[in-house]
């Protein structure tokens, strides 16, 4: 029976690619408000460790769940459920380019039960406190890679998660709107939300982060 005071855990959990070992028997847990911080040099499993425990990424052996439900769920509806209680940011950041930024922002409040004008009262908000304000009516494909990133964030905290997956989200951000963004992260953890990302800078969160863990050839170890 899974710990209902963990938000994420993995037991034994492996992927396995063209007979590549990607990951390989991955043991963790976190719980609500734990900030994990995933480090390792390129290409050592990270992305694929936080797809595999969002759910995007099916483990070829072992198992993962989150939110008290087995990764990947076992239906669509399962999986849409866990996804409408987790903020994501991929590593392309993965924008709608036919969408414009609200709408991209506002997506994942459509499975919410609100009302149009209070799903584009929140992305505002959340916009706003990007500091991508004014920019609400362009499209993808006229942004920066900082703006785009920003967006992915916005849509990323507009649920109110209670599971933060982040791929190196402040990688492409000047240095004033990247501690603005950990100062956020910190906000979500002190409220509750659990957090998992990898960075490239680690540095910025240096005594933030509860949690390190090592991503080195698919193996998985805690370091602080």
């Amino acid at each position: 029976m899974v710990n209902p005071k963990r938000t994420i855990v993995a037991n034994d959990a492996s992927v396995v690619s063209d007979r590549k070992v990607i990951l390989e028997n991955v043991t963790l847990e976190c719980c609500p408000g734990e900030w994990t911080l995933l480090t390792g040099p390129s290409g050592a499993g990270k992305s694929t460790l936080l797809n595999m425990l969002n759910g995007l990424c099916s483990p070829s052996s072992g198992s993962v769940t989150t939110l008290g439900t087995r990764r990947p769920g076992a239906t669509r509806l399962q999986n849409i459920k866990v996804w409408g209680q987790c903020g994501t940011v991929l590593q392309d950041v993965a924008l709608f380019d036919c969408l414009n930024v609200l709408d991209n922002v506002t997506l994942p409040l459509k499975q919410h039960s609100l009302s149009k004008m209070d799903r584009e009262k929140k992305a505002s908000y959340w916009l706003e406190r990007l500091g991508m304000n004014g920019l609400e009516h362009e499209y993808p494909c006229r942004l920066s890679g900082g703006q785009r990133q920003r967006v992915a964030l916005a849509r990323a905290f507009v649920v109110e998660p209670k599971v933060l997956f982040l791929y190196d989200p402040y990688s492409a951000l000047d240095d004033d709107n990247a501690a603005k963004v950990v100062d956020i992260l910190a906000e979500f953890a002190s409220a509750g939300t659990s957090i998992m990302m990898s960075t490239h800078q680690p540095a910025l969160i240096q005594g933030r982060c509860d949690t390190m863990l090592e991503v080195n050839d698919g193996c998985v170890c805690e370091i602080a």
